[in-house]
């Protein structure tokens, strides 16, 4: 575990510097840039490995229940009740009413 959070450290350090490096040839926002990596780096990694598997399991909970659906057309996690899909803006309502 210790070899995992020294790599982690270690990747994050360097993505830092390639960040620092390449943003522009002023050192003093080259310094800015490595330090806003180095701090946000450790904000990813936690985000990835403890919410995303979260929220996953959150929609699929609302899926099981019931409160939400899948769009037809871009397979994003949407309300119930929904007549338009947020994402790709698609009308879902498919049975017309017929007219007589």
């Amino acid at each position: 575990m210790v070899r995992l959070v020294f790599v982690w450290i270690l990747i994050g350090l360097v993505v830092a510097a390639i960040a620092a490096l390449t943003v522009d040839r002023d050192v003093r926002v080259g310094r800015r840039w490595f330090i806003y990596r180095v701090v946000l780096w450790p904000a990813v990694v936690v985000y990835m490995l403890v919410v995303l598997p979260r929220r996953e399991l959150m929609d699929q909970r609302e899926l099981m229940g019931g409160t939400k659906k899948k769009c037809p057309y871009c397979a994003e996690v949407i309300l119930a009740e929904a007549k338009v899909c947020k994402h790709c803006k698609r009308d879902l309502v498919l049975d017309w009413p017929e007219t007589r």
